[in-house]
C-alpha cells in the first residue's frame, strides 16, 4: 500500500482519506526476520534454472506443511511462528494457528523474494521497484536502475499501529518510515506480528475505533 500511494495510483488514492497500517513493514534493511534474510542469499540462479515451477512447487507445498505442523504438532507450530514474526505467542489463540497459517505463503512468489532479497541487500536499504537489470529496466521503467518509492509524497494520513516484537521489521526502519511521512500518527503496542492482528488482547482496537469516528465507512447506491 506505501508503495501504490507513493506512486500516486489513480484508483488507490482516490479511494483513500485515512490509511490505517496494522503492524506496517516498508523496509526491510533490518528486517530480524529468518526467512525474509534467508531472501537476501543470491536466489538468482535457484530460479533462472527452475524458472516460475519454483514458485508453484514450493509455496503451496510450504503451506501444507505449515498448516498440517500447527494442526497437528501444536509446540513445533509455535515455534516455526516465533521463529519467522512473534518472539512471544502468548496473546494468541493457538488453536486457530492453522486457520491463521492456512494461507501463510499463497501471496508469495519468487519475485517476492528476490525483490525483499534486493530491498535487504541495498547498502541504503532504499524502498525502490523491482530491479531487472539494466536493460529490461530500460524498457520498463524508461531508466537503467529501478525507481524508487517517495514516501514523502503520500499525502493522505497514514496512522501507524506498530508492534513493538515485530520480527518482521525493526525500530530503526519503522522511524524511518515516520520521518518520511508528511501526515503520520502512530502507536505502539507490545506484541509481535501475528498476535498485533489477531491477539486475544487486541489493545489497538479502542485506537482504530477513535480513528474511524466520523468517518464514513459503507456508502449504498
Amino acid at each position: 500500500m506505501f508503495a501504490a500511494l507513493a506512486d500516486r495510483q489513480v484508483d488507490i488514492v482516490g479511494n483513500i482519506g485515512k490509511y490505517i497500517a496494522l503492524g506496517p513493514v516498508a523496509y526491510l534493511r533490518n528486517t530480524r526476520n529468518k526467512l525474509v534474510k534467508l531472501a537476501s542469499m543470491n536466489l538468482g540462479p535457484i530460479f533462472a534454472k527452475f524458472g516460475q515451477r519454483t514458485g508453484e512447487l514450493l509455496f503451496p507445498a510450504l503451506s501444507t506443511a505449515t498448516t498440517s505442523n500447527c494442526k497437528y504438532m501444536a509446540g513445533a507450530c509455535s515455534f516455526f511462528l516465533q521463529f519467522l514474526t512473534d518472539p512471544d505467542l502468548s496473546n494468541m489463540n493457538k488453536k486457530r494457528l492453522p486457520i491463521y497459517v492456512a494461507h501463510l505463503t499463497s501471496s508469495i512468489n519468487e519475485h517476492n523474494l528476490l525483490h525483499y532479497s534486493q530491498m535487504i541487500n541495498d547498502p541504503r536499504g532504499i524502498l525502490k521497484k523491482f530491479d531487472w537489470g539494466s536493460a529490461k529496466n530500460q524498457i520498463i521503467y524508461g531508466q537503467a536502475k529501478p525507481p524508487v518509492y517517495d514516501l514523502t509524497k503520500i499525502k493522505e494520513k497514514v496512522y501507524l499501529i506498530i508492534a513493538e516484537n515485530d520480527g518482521l521489521t525493526s525500530k530503526t526502519d519503522n522511524d524511518r518510515l515516520i520521518s518520511e511521512l508528511q501526515q503520520s500518527e502512530w502507536k505502539s503496542y507490545n506484541e509481535g506480528h501475528l498476535s498485533l492482528q489477531m491477539g486475544w488482547k487486541m489493545n489497538h482496537l479502542q485506537y482504530i475505533i477513535d480513528i474511524l469516528q466520523g468517518c464514513l465507512l459503507y456508502t449504498s447506491d
